[in-house]
């Protein structure tokens, strides 16, 4: 995955880091009706299944670090950023 951070700013802002979330998962539900009349009932099934959930820190300090950066008004840096999402993560 790649993507593209800009920070537009008007007045000098005080930041520790900026961090994304990549979260992949599934979610199933349905149900059955089973039997008839007074012996009727609904079995409902349900599973979710987290491949990964990461956090990521695309610009200054790591979790945990509480330096604070400043970034200047009328600036507006521009990040690239990379993420590999190993093929091992993703079901088959």
């Amino acid at each position: 995955m790649r993507g593209t951070v800009v920070f537009n700013v008007n007045r000098p802002r005080e930041i520790r880091g900026v961090r994304i979330r990549f979260q992949g998962f599934s979610h199933v539900r349905w149900s059955e009706s089973r039997g008839t009349g007074k012996h009727r009932r609904t079995v409902v099934y349900e599973a979710r299944r987290t491949y990964f959930d990461v956090i990521a820190t695309v610009f200054g300090n790591a979790r945990g670090v509480n330096k604070k950066l400043t970034i200047q008004p009328g600036t507006t840096p521009v990040l690239l950023h990379s993420f590999t999402l190993f093929t091992y993560y993703l079901p088959y």
